[in-house]
């Protein structure tokens, strides 16, 4: 089972909920994919010193938070940038060009170094260092859009969007705030209710994961994996069956049934191998007062899936407009879909509270 999330660089969507819901969503997938804050975070980190230098620049300026002392430390980047520019093109260099030429690329190498120790201390700082091995092992697979400034093709996050909900084969992740965008029942609250737009099913808890070891999460996924494979099954029937189905009221027993009988036999006995794992016991016990972290499935229509990213600006309106027609190709848009999330608590993230931001 692949799980995929999908987040712009101006989105609306949490950089601590997506943390929050990355370590769930690893125990329980077999394969990741993320096009996000975080896939750009760790992208960056392993790929600084291969960043073009006008990439190397645009991350560099962009992300500068600027006071005066900075301003006059950016203007010397700045001026050295476009030296570099202009010596490179410039077809007939004399000697003392091409010897400034060469300090000043040395120079930018340190710009791009400065990069990659930023981008580690966002991920040391987010508590995301366990994550590396899935990253080297394929795992866990992160997308950015490349090091040359050509790479940056943003209509790319569009494409697997279209590709995920048209092909039925990816389990879609998103924010658990779509609280504030839609009103949301629970799947009990289905018959009570005729005006929704989401329904939530939640299924296990989890405490905060980020304090396991690469070693201790690899254990406890591997452990998980043999009482998940009934349930993956199970998954992928019920997005076969729901797109079948258009989502409405009119359809609640429908949905209800179809959900039921996929979804309810594994909560007690997933959530009993959760429970009795050696280093989930260890945290609960070292941490017994902890908010946990409530992994569950949404389903919705897939045309209120379109146009939650568009609201929270992964995609721009545009894109909404084309994903909707290519997909109209394959499905109804009124057609059941689901996804999956993580409720998180309100505690305390410490530097896990918003999206990277470059300072030095």
């Amino acid at each position: 089972m692949k799980i995929c999330f999908y987040d712009g660089f101006d989105s609306d969507f949490d950089f601590a909920n997506e943390i929050a819901s990355l370590f769930p969503n690893l125990l329980i997938a077999d394969h990741l994919f993320y096009f996000s804050s975080i896939s750009y975070t760790f992208y960056f980190y392993l790929n600084a010193m291969e960043l073009c230098d006008e990439l190397a620049m645009d991350i560099y300026e962009d992300s500068y938070e600027l006071n005066e002392n900075n301003q006059n430390n950016l203007d010397k980047v700045r001026e050295n940038f476009h030296f570099i520019k202009k010596i490179t093109h410039k077809k007939n260099r004399n000697k003392q060009e091409l010897i400034y030429l060469g300090r000043m690329r040395k120079y930018f190498d340190f710009i791009k170094n400065d990069i990659r120790r930023y981008y580690e201390s966002c991920i040391n700082d987010s508590f995301l260092t366990s994550l590396l091995p899935f990253i080297e092992d394929g795992s866990f697979e992160i997308k950015s859009y490349g090091t040359q400034i050509n790479d940056f093709n943003r209509d790319e996050i569009m494409l697997h969007i279209t590709k995920s909900i048209i092909d039925l084969e990816d389990v879609i992740s998103i924010d658990d705030g779509i609280e504030s965008y839609y009103d949301q029942v629970t799947l009990d609250e289905m018959d009570e209710v005729d005006d929704f737009e989401v329904v939530n099913i939640q299924l296990w808890e989890f405490p905060q994961l980020h304090r396991l070891s690469s070693t201790q999460l690899k254990y406890t996924r591997d452990n998980l994996k043999p009482v998940l494979e009934p349930f993956k099954k199970d998954l992928k029937e019920l997005q076969h069956e729901l797109i079948n189905i258009p989502f409405g009221f009119e359809n609640t027993e429908k949905i209800k049934q179809i959900c039921i009988n996929r979804l309810y036999k594994h909560i007690e006995p997933i959530q009993k191998c959760i429970d009795e794992s050696l280093y989930i016991i260890k945290i609960k016990n070292e941490f017994p007062y902890e908010p946990k972290n409530t992994f569950c499935i949404g389903v919705l229509s897939i045309l209120t899936l379109i146009e939650l990213y568009v609201e929270t600006e992964v995609i721009t309106d545009e894109m909404g407009i084309e994903i909707k027609a290519e997909v109209a190709h394959h499905h109804d848009l009124d057609s059941s879909y689901f996804y999956c999330f993580c409720k998180t608590p309100e505690i305390d993230r410490s530097g896990r509270t918003a999206k990277p931001t470059f300072e030095l």
